[in-house]
């Protein structure tokens, strides 16, 4: 009884991971046309804004699944959170700097931070759930996930309204 109340709370704090895992994504979206006007971009500038963005996001997954399997889940899991963490806190502390170049590298860092985390999440929401709930896991990772974007979205509304 006792490991399947902590699945579950594992679950929980996991979902909580990928809300914010794909709130990030979301909000690049959110960004980029307040990039565009800040730097007088064309629209064709703003679209490959996001499409390197995102391509550069789903192809370093590989690079956090490859480093799951070889150092176990926890090593990358911790890295790549606390990257995301210590940058994040950068990046509130130098926000109104106007060093884009600053704000970029620390944005860089941070993404890499959850692209390292997001394999060893999903591998330890499965492993936590155990066969017998593996459908419920992975419906309960696809909200977590929906959800992010939806807030990215609704952020996005906020701001342009």
């Amino acid at each position: 009884m006792e490991r399947k109340s902590n699945a579950w709370l594992i679950l929980f704090t996991l979902a909580l991971g990928f809300i914010m895992a794909t709130l990030d994504v979301s909000i690049s979206n959110v960004a980029v046309t307040t990039i565009q006007s800040d730097l007088h971009l064309t629209a064709a500038a703003g679209a490959w804004i996001l499409d390197s963005y995102m391509l550069s996001f789903a192809s370093l997954l590989f690079l956090g699944g490859s480093l799951a399997n070889r150092y176990g889940i926890k090593k990358p899991l911790l890295f790549g959170l606390s990257l995301a963490a210590v940058t994040s806190v950068g990046l509130a502390l130098s926000v109104f700097t106007g060093n884009y170049a600053l704000l970029a590298v620390l944005y860089a860092l941070g993404n890499l931070g959850i692209v390292i985390s997001v394999p060893a999440m999903t591998t330890l929401t499965m492993q936590s759930a155990g066969s017998e709930y593996s459908n419920i896991a992975s419906t309960m990772l696809n909200i977590a996930r929906q959800t992010g974007s939806l807030v990215g979205l609704v952020a996005k509304i906020r701001v342009e309204a």
